[in-house]
């Protein structure tokens, strides 16, 4: 006998997996009788079928407060449970574009807002028709964070190789024109360092997309 699934979101898959239309027979729902009869059957909790499965949403309007008889209710009803559950698995992977493209965007409010805080750009990319609507001020912190560590954003690093690239070749003329040599420690101060950044950011289309640190 198969194990019965646990969790919410077990029982969700299981019910996804198994869905079948219920009933035995299909009718023209382009025609607004048929439409309307379907309707009350399916929406009549007195009426017979499945008393098992009408068990569930008789306590769910019950415990919402609402009522079965009204279709709005059945919306609302439907609503609460589609913000809950649908969608709610683990968020999508960072990789280096949706980073830079989350740079671009911090970016372009920053722009508009020159002196606005960290939270105040992150809570106008998640209000309503802004790109990252839906989503939370944490995820965007935490992917702005992905996005300025180079370790995870390869795309932003490609773009610092190729410019501190650049810096190093002019002052590896400048050392050999003295007699000396460009040291590992040397290369890695030039690498790292946030002029370096910046410039790569300015590549990505970017500019704005990194707080300096105040000097203390």
């Amino acid at each position: 006998m198969p194990k019965k699934p646990e969790t919410p979101s077990s029982r969700l898959a299981h019910w996804k997996k198994v869905s079948q239309t219920p009933f035995p027979f299909r009718r023209d729902y382009s025609n607004q009788a048929d439409w309307l009869a379907a309707a009350q059957d399916a929406l009549d909790l007195e009426s017979p079928f499945i008393s098992s499965w009408d068990r569930s949403p008789r306590g769910a309007f019950k415990a919402f407060n609402l009522d079965p008889r009204d279709p709005f209710s059945w919306r609302i009803l439907l609503g609460y449970y589609t913000q809950s559950h649908i969608g709610r698995g683990r968020p999508a992977k960072w990789d280096g574009e949706s980073l830079c493209n989350l740079l671009r965007h911090i970016s372009k409010a920053r722009q508009n807002k020159p002196s606005a805080k960290q939270s105040e750009i992150y809570q106008s990319l998640i209000k309503r028709k802004a790109p990252y609507h839906g989503k939370t001020e944490s995820y965007l912190k935490h992917g702005h964070r992905l996005a300025l560590d180079l370790d995870r954003n390869d795309i932003l690093r490609a773009r610092r190789d190729l410019v501190a690239q650049g810096y190093l070749e002019a002052v590896r003329v400048g050392y050999v024109e003295r007699g000396s040599e460009l040291t590992a420690s040397d290369e890695r101060r030039i690498k790292n360092s946030t002029l370096v950044l910046d410039e790569a950011l300015e590549l990505i289309g970017a500019p704005n997309s990194r707080w300096a640190k105040k000097n203390r």
